[in-house]
């Protein structure tokens, strides 16, 4: 079972070579974004969704491997 320090650390790379790209969903305004290497990712001309659905939809017809950890922005109750 992974430990917090591991979830945090840098994504692994994965058959093509790049790292898993990072979800995060920021809180906020609701929107969903990703990170890969410490930039944010355009997916399709797009860089936030609405929704968590139309993200994994639009990675995948890209090839782009997401994470399955998602970082939330907004406060932990």
């Amino acid at each position: 079972m992974p430990t917090v320090a591991q979830s945090t650390s840098q994504p692994r790379p994965v058959s093509g070579g790049e790292p898993l790209a990072r979800v995060i969903h920021m809180a906020t305004t609701g929107v969903w974004v990703v990170k890969r290497q410490g930039r944010m990712l355009e997916i399709e001309g797009r860089m936030h969704w609405s929704c968590p659905r139309s993200l994994a939809s639009d990675a995948e017809r890209a090839g782009v491997a997401l994470s399955d950890l998602v970082m939330n922005t907004g406060r932990q109750s």
